[in-house]
């Protein structure tokens, strides 16, 4: 059945579903950085599927771009999961959800997943063409026990900042492979993932303002941190005292 038109501020539209339906979404791009795109459940339910059908379909013209990887706008997938009503947003058994984009925009991913405890997998995230801010809080409080591949080497500001923060669950972090680190970039990054004991931080320059503060905060008493060598910069986290540097 079609969705109906949203009604009320912001426009609303709900569907009642049973166990077992599915449904499957898609949204023109309004181009607008100031309307987004939200879904949220008031009972378990799974998401899965290419993300990019949400901004890559063309009404006009009725045109589908499923292979498109680019994110052109601002804030496009920004809190589309946020805090979903009883953190109830899962991980679907057999079907992955796949957010495809190797060039970001500023504050794509912000907020996305904040909140939904029941998150305990992340999607494959390949960009490695950053943007400021662009996963800013993006698994905030999320349920995850491992966290996905970062792959790019050139950062942005605020690009990492907060983004895994107070996963309880998590043990161990990404590789870190950028070698010189931007603005605000990590800041936060891990603070209060009470379980993190293993990291790989290949960075040499670390000398970008705020670049590292609290990023370790309420991490494991300790763990093993494993750095490079030739640092430019200086640590600005007391958590950095707890875990053992190998290189």
């Amino acid at each position: 059945t079609d969705v109906p038109t949203g009604t009320g501020t912001p426009p609303t539209a709900m569907i009642t579903v049973s166990a077992g339906d599915k449904v499957s979404l898609f949204a023109a791009g309004t181009g607008s950085d100031t309307k987004q795109f939200k879904i949220s459940c008031d009972a378990d339910c799974y998401v899965y599927g290419n993300v990019m059908s949400l901004v890559t379909y063309d009404a006009t013209s009725g045109e589908w771009k499923p292979n498109a990887r680019e994110l052109a706008s601002a804030n496009v997938f920004s809190k589309l999961f946020y805090a979903s009503t009883s953190g109830n947003i899962k991980n679907h058994p057999s079907n992955n959800l796949v957010l495809p984009a190797t060039t970001l925009a500023q504050c794509c991913y912000y907020f996305m997943f904040q909140g939904c405890a029941g998150l305990t997998s992340a999607p494959a995230l390949p960009a490695t063409t950053l943007a400021p801010s662009c996963y800013y809080m993006m698994f905030h409080t999320t349920g995850l026990t491992s966290a996905p591949a970062l792959p790019a080497t050139a950062l942005e500001s605020s690009c990492y900042s907060n983004m895994f923060q107070a996963c309880a669950r998590l043990t161990k972090a990404p590789d870190l492979p950028a070698t010189k680190l931007a603005q605000s970039c990590y800041n936060s990054m891990f603070a209060a993932c009470m379980s993190l004991n293993e990291i790989k931080c290949l960075a040499t320059d670390i000398s970008a303002s705020n670049c590292t503060t609290n990023w370790l905060s309420g991490v494991a008493a300790t763990g093993t941190f494993k750095c490079a060598f030739n640092m430019v910069g200086t640590w600005t986290n007391k958590q950095m005292d707890d875990l053992i540097c190998k290189r």
